[in-house]
């Protein structure tokens, strides 16, 4: 039988030695304790992040109130979880249903990768998880960047429709996030986002997908991204209300601009979960209505809210699965 990497126009010598290299990263990805190092050191990031804000963060939460912090955080888990379905109705779509509480763990555990420096850390953590459930690294991952795209297209649609409707000279100032629509309008034509997944499936030389995206798929996990977005926009209302006294005056800055922000700071791959790129656009956004200093209150709390809603939700997913007699790392 001829060499596959002699088929694809390579040298039999190039292309041996590119697949014992892939299967060494393999089986280095797929180690047990390879898992739980990864695990630790993003436990840590996360950690050190939480504890860097310490000191900034107990100065917000006295400047802002306890009962509209707690109220906060309340709305960051909820967020977040809609955020693990718009993963988990893809995943679904692509032909590897799982149950909310497995996609939970799965999702929520692979999340503390972002915390490292890169994007592509919660992918691999998510890969490896999920394959221990029996779906394929390669629909994980097309799952991991279908969820990315979503985020975004509905976001950037989300922030310029909010700050449209009650922040008329941020918009004027932001009208370019409009440009997200043409991104949700290409989302939700499930010919095209197949189209794509195919054509990026055979340049990775990786099997097709089972089954294509459907426009129930599609439009499921959007609505679940818009409400994520909205959910964890009001977050950000919360903690700026109390500096105001005028709730409904700083409702739309307050939602359309972390929004915005967010999306823009993920494009920072570079930084940890967009650390710094997002505060400093939040800041300067609710320096609309807010004072420099107040700004910086709300911009600090909602990281270490975030941050700490990472981390809780990872760990009582893998304390659940823990209890229910199962290694975070394999099924049943």
């Amino acid at each position: 039988m001829p060499d596959r990497g002699a088929e694809a126009g390579q040298p039999p010598a190039k292309a041996g030695t590119r697949r014992r290299i892939a299967s060494l990263v393999g089986r280095a990805l797929t180690n047990r304790w390879t898992k739980w190092s990864l695990l630790g050191v993003a436990v840590v990031g996360g950690g050190v992040a939480v504890a860097r804000q310490r000191a900034d963060v107990g100065a917000a939460v006295t400047q802002i109130g306890a009962g509209a912090t707690a109220a906060a955080a309340a709305l960051v888990a909820v967020g977040l979880l809609a955020t693990m379905q718009v993963w988990r109705t893809l995943l679904g779509g692509l032909g590897s249903p799982l149950p909310v509480t497995t996609a939970a763990r799965i999702f929520f555990v692979g999340q503390l990768g972002k915390y490292l420096p890169g994007s592509m850390w919660p992918v691999v953590a998510q890969m490896e998880l999920a394959h221990a459930h029996q779906v394929p690294r390669s629909r994980t991952a097309t799952a991991a960047i279908l969820t990315m795209a979503v985020s975004l297209g509905a976001g950037l649609v989300t922030a310029a429709v909010v700050l449209a409707a009650g922040a008329g000279a941020v918009t004027e100032r932001y009208w370019w996030a409009l440009l997200g629509v043409p991104v949700l309008g290409l989302l939700l034509r499930p010919k095209v986002v197949n189209a794509v997944i195919g054509m990026a499936l055979r340049v990775l030389r990786r099997p097709p997908l089972p089954q294509p995206l459907s426009g129930r798929t599609i439009v499921v996990s959007l609505a679940w991204a818009v409400a994520s977005w909205l959910l964890l926009g009001a977050h950000a209302w919360l903690l700026s209300w109390p500096l105001t006294g005028s709730p409904g005056g700083v409702a739309a800055l307050a939602v359309g601009g972390f929004t915005l922000a967010w999306c823009l700071g993920f494009l920072a791959v570079i930084t940890p979960a967009g650390a710094g790129v997002r505060d400093v656009l939040l800041v300067a956004i609710l320096g609309a209505q807010l004072s420099t200093g107040q700004a910086t209150a709300v911009a600090v709390l909602s990281r270490g809210l975030l941050t700490a809603g990472d981390l809780v939700l990872a760990g009582v997913t893998a304390v659940a699965a823990y209890v229910a007699g199962r290694d975070p790392g394999r099924s049943r």
